[in-house]
């Protein structure tokens, strides 16, 4: 059965919550500062801030980097979707 990129997308968020990452998308057109996606901590909780705006292919890089920096190894993930983290891992 093949995978559509929002059915990825979304398994990618539910992993991030299971590894204690809560994954919110907000707009970053008009906050007036550069601003980037990425991990932060947030009143002591872990969040990566994603902009809504990016087109769903970077959603999915962006979020799988975040998936690649954290320690994912305790958590199952579908095989594809650890590989494709581990080839971001190696920089591909």
């Amino acid at each position: 059965m093949e995978m559509t990129s929002e059915q990825l997308f979304e398994a990618m968020k539910t992993a991030a919550e299971r590894l204690g990452v809560l994954v919110a998308e907000k707009s970053f057109r008009n906050v007036g500062i550069p601003v980037e996606s990425g991990l932060c901590t947030v009143r002591g909780k872990k969040m990566f801030i994603l902009d809504k705006n990016r087109t769903l292919r970077e959603k999915i890089r962006l979020l799988g980097e975040c998936l690649a920096e954290l320690p994912n190894e305790e958590v199952y993930l579908m095989p594809f979707m650890r590989e494709y983290i581990e080839e971001l891992k190696r920089g591909g």
